[in-house]
């Protein structure tokens, strides 16, 4: 039996991914990439992926990360259904949910690359899995460094490899077969490697975050259908 943290359902099992592992190829699975659990990723009551219920514990046992959200300004891209009601009810000043393609009429439509708010506006950002979808993945990051105020927070949760020293970016034309091969989905840019946390440092901001055993986090990662392995992509400027 298992847990979902957001719903306070048990379940008999968490859905896959697709096939979960199966479904990506020897390449991918032999770079051990570290990001979701394919193989207990949806919720079969309430649809949370595993992502979102991860942030939900990355968030409680950072308690004044999660207090610091109210009277914040929040800047929330590709904005999770059950993380944003959860920041909602922490009050904060302004909460603004961002998209590349809206589809909600309260999502603004804002390009990670090119963000429309002044230089030091908002308190915390919020990109959950979306830098590995971008073109220009060290602009998108020097974009949210710009917008984040002096001590400001950002959460930047990515895929990576645990074995690959340096990261690989597609530079030509995408394919989807070459990108599903290397990064294990078609619409990913690049698969990040252990410089992951260097190349988002380069921008200025701060890597205080770190694994479940770093955080005092002592959770059955296998009851709440999580990947222990990945850890908090936590950024202070």
């Amino acid at each position: 039996m298992k847990s979902c943290l957001i719903c306070k359902q048990n379940v008999e099992a968490f859905l896959p991914y697709k096939n979960g592992l199966a479904s990506f190829s020897a390449l991918t699975r032999a770079l051990n990439i570290v990001g979701s659990d394919v193989e207990n990723f949806h919720c079969p009551h309430c649809c949370s992926t595993d992502r979102e219920r991860h942030l939900f514990i990355y968030l409680s046992f950072v308690p004044e990360l999660l207090a610091g959200l109210a009277g914040a300004r929040i800047l929330h891209f590709a904005p999770e259904t059950y993380l944003s009601a959860l920041i909602v009810n922490q009050k904060p000043l302004e909460y603004i949910k961002a998209d590349l393609h809206s589809r909600s009429a309260d999502v603004q439509t804002i390009n990670l690359q090119e963000i429309g708010y002044p230089d030091g506006y908002f308190d915390v950002v919020i990109a959950n899995h979306v830098l590995e979808h971008v073109n220009d993945d060290r602009l998108a990051i020097a974009e949210v460094a710009r917008v984040l105020r002096p001590g400001g927070h950002a959460i930047l949760q990515t895929p990576y490899s645990a074995i690959l020293p340096s990261s690989v970016t597609e530079f030509t034309a995408p394919s989807e077969t070459t990108r599903e091969l290397l990064f294990g989905q078609s619409d990913h840019a690049r698969l990040y490697g252990l410089d992951v946390f260097s190349r988002i440092e380069q921008s200025g901001l701060r890597f205080i975050g770190g694994h479940h055993a770093q955080l005092d986090i002592a959770i059955d990662s296998a009851l709440y259908g999580v990947n222990k392995e990945e850890p908090f992509f936590l950024f202070q400027k």
